[in-house]
């Protein structure tokens, strides 16, 4: 039997909707063994396949590609008549041909678009162009209905365009009372269930007795009721709260991009990236989530600029400005963000103009004004106002998630055995200079990417920044930038060494700085380096640039960080030495060496031989006699005088030696002997 007689005998079995096994087979493109075993094991049990005179008939909802066989037509003709002599109203019928006809011009629509929503999007804008939907009686249409449409059609038919309609008597079988009381249960904030609701709702109920007010039926005509009471919005503002209910449910406001030439405004915020890296303490390696300040053009949505580090704060968003406007221009407009970091950094909107003349300290005047860039800060609570965090959430799906060490933005986004990995592989986390090079490498591709906005017209960011720029960019040289973005410190004095700062020496060695030895002067520091300074006068008048080495390619902030780690490990340090230079100082010598004395015996014992041997004593008799017969030293005036009875200053030479019975001899007068070389000595003595 060929294969059309088959088909054939096969068609006059199997009753309508359902297709025979062996157009199945066809359809499906497998063999007939694999389509009957189907129909065996899973279609058949769930109802989806019958036997009709021993001929397996299949149902097309079994497949989506035996519903795309069925005949639409002659199924919505049987399904129209359906409806009419089901009573449906004919308005409704005439909107789901008039949806069934859209669906069907869709299938006819060409258009060159980057993705099947943004297709979709295209075809709705036709159609209002062409006024199709207001005489259909549709006032608004989105992708999502779109898609919702075709799902229900290809599903049931036109008959599941037709709008739904309660179940008759089912309103009858609930009370308003008791729906109204499950209603307050349910969007109370609380989160409570329906059938938690239900239960509380039934107890109350019994209160009531037979009230018709107070009625309860089945679970789903209670569902029913109070789904039909219950918008999106309302379930959100009540599961979740205000802000997300405006940020999820209000219809936001679209703005007219292709109005703005690129590198004409810029939008800045922070994020803390949902990837731990590792940096170098004083105390060794410690686990981070690095924060990202970066800005990007409204209209090209390319990232200008951008700072990568263990922090954020005004510095970091100068920084990030400083680092756009040197490589792309400066723009016309800056949208800054509520946070405290952007008020310090750009001026408090509370103040009587958004930017005062002077922030961040002692910075310059305000950087802004005087490259003449104006600042808006965006609505408050509304992040759909910033295309920054479409960027930003691109970053987490494209980069973040790439890492080991993923953390995710919330517990539910986060591996159970993330805090395990982070414990046991510290060492192997990526260092911050690593997450830098990595940061750098997506945000290329990522201006290499082309959009799928509907105003980037399937450009790239690298290609839009060009297409859509409105004259040249307006640069600014190096030196003027840093002249505008420095800080000044000080004042500081000028010592030997150089001019200390955060603990280090700015210009130790320079000749320059030890002709300014004991004079006070201002150093100047960049957001972005802190190893250079301009040392300027008083008046803030530049003099030179000095550096310091162990900064270099440090932030101020990191060099204010590396002076309050090394202040706080020196801390208990300092208090020991002093501690222990009290203990010195009041203790004297004599005791420290007593007790070293009595340590070393402690240790070594007392080092006394057992039998001390008396010295033996050498006596001269004549010597020792010679000794006590002499007489008092001339210079002891006061024997004199006393011995003489004469006044201290009639004293004379001769009075001195007038007791000596022996004539004088000089030390060096001969004594007789033939050689003349003896002295008086020893052996005149005993002579």
């Amino acid at each position: 039997m060929s294969l059309a007689l088959a088909k054939a005998v096969a068609a006059t079995r199997v009753p309508e909707p359902y297709r025979p096994l062996c157009e199945v087979v066809e359809l499906l493109g497998c063999s007939a063994r694999w389509a009957q075993r189907l129909c065996n094991e899973r279609w058949g049990p769930e109802g989806l396949a019958e036997l009709f005179d021993g001929v397996w008939g299949v149902h097309p909802a079994a497949d989506p590609r035996l519903r795309a066989a069925v005949d639409h037509a002659k199924r919505d003709r049987e399904q129209i008549a359906e409806l009419s002599a089901g009573g449906v109203a004919p308005l409704q019928i005439d909107t789901a041909t008039a949806k069934r006809d859209i669906l069907n011009g869709l299938a006819d629509f060409e258009c060159d678009a980057p993705c099947p929503w943004k297709l979709r999007e295209f075809y709705i804008a036709q159609l209002f162009a062409d006024k199709a939907l207001p005489r259909e009686g549709i006032k608004k249409l989105s992708a999502r209905t779109l898609y919702r449409w075709e799902a229900q059609y290809k599903h049931d038919g036109i008959r599941g365009l037709v709008r739904k309609l309660p179940a008759t008597g089912e309103t009858d079988a609930n009370g308003n009372a008791a729906m109204q009381y499950v209603f307050d249960l349910v969007h109370g904030g609380n989160g409570i269930s329906l059938a938690a609701a239900i239960t509380v709702a039934c107890g109350k109920a019994r209160k009531h007795g037979n009230d018709p007010a107070w009625k309860i039926g089945s679970y789903s005509g209670v569902r029913e009721i109070i789904n039909a009471r219950s918008p999106r919005i309302l379930k959100v503002f009540a599961g979740k709260g205000e802000r997300h209910a405006i940020a999820d449910c209000v219809p936001k406001g679209r703005r007219d991009f292709e109005s703005i030439p690129s590198n004409a405004e810029w939008v800045g915020d922070e994020r803390t990236l949902d990837v731990w890296c590792r940096v170098l303490t004083s105390r060794g390696w410690k686990a981070v989530r690095p924060k990202i300040t970066a800005w990007t053009d409204m209209r090209s949505r390319m990232v200008v600029g951008w700072v990568l580090d263990i922090y954020a704060d005004s510095n970091t968003i100068l920084a990030s400005i400083k680092i756009g406007i040197s490589k792309h221009g400066k723009p016309v407009l800056l949208r800054v963000d509520w946070g405290a970091d952007y008020k310090k950094a750009t001026g408090s909107p509370h103040s009587r103009r958004w930017k005062v003349r002077s922030f961040d300290g002692q910075r310059i005047g305000s950087v802004l004004d005087e490259l003449h860039i104006e600042v808006n800060p965006v609505m408050p609570y509304t992040p759909w106002s910033k295309p920054i965090e479409s960027f930003f959430k691109t970053m987490k799906e494209h980069l973040d998630k790439l890492f080991a060490a993923f953390w995710g933005g919330c517990p539910s986004e986060r591996h159970e055995d993330r805090h395990h990995y982070l414990r046991d592989n510290l060492e192997n986390l990526a260092t911050l200079d690593e997450l830098r090079e990595a940061v750098a490498a997506f945000i290329d591709v990522y201006h290499r990417t082309p959009h799928s906005a509907v105003d980037m017209f399937g450009k790239s960011p690298l290609e839009a920044m060009e297409a859509f720029r409105d004259g040249p960019a307006q640069k600014e040289s190096e030196t003027v930038l840093d002249h505008y973005f420095q800080e000044y410190v000080g004042p500081k004095l000028v010592r030997r060494d150089g001019i200390r700062h955060y603990g280090r020496w700015y210009g130790h060695g320079d000749p320059r700085v030890v002709a300014l030895q004991g004079k006070k002067v201002l150093i100047s520091i960049q957001p972005d380096d802190a190893g250079y300074a301009m040392v300027c006068d008083i008046d803030r008048k530049p003099k030179f640039r000095v550096e310091c080495a162990p900064l270099r390619g440090f932030t101020p902030r990191d060099a204010a960080d590396i002076g309050r780690r090394k202040a706080r490990l020196l801390r208990p340090y300092r208090q020991q030495i002093r501690d222990a230079k009290a203990v010195l100082a009041g203790t004297p010598p004599t005791e420290h060496l007593a007790n070293r004395l009595a340590g070393i015996e402690a240790v070594h014992g007392k080092r006394e031989p057992a039998e001390t041997t008396p010295p033996q004593l050498t006596i001269r008799p004549a010597l020792e006699g010679a000794i006590a017969n002499a007489g008092p030293a001339p210079f002891e005036q006061s024997s004199i005088a006393a011995r003489t009875g004469t006044d201290d200053h009639e004293i004379t030479v001769d009075d001195m030696l007038a007791d000596d019975d022996r004539e004088p001899v000089s030390a060096w007068q001969p004594d007789g002997d033939a050689d003349d070389t003896d002295f008086f000595g020893l052996d005149d003595i005993g002579a």
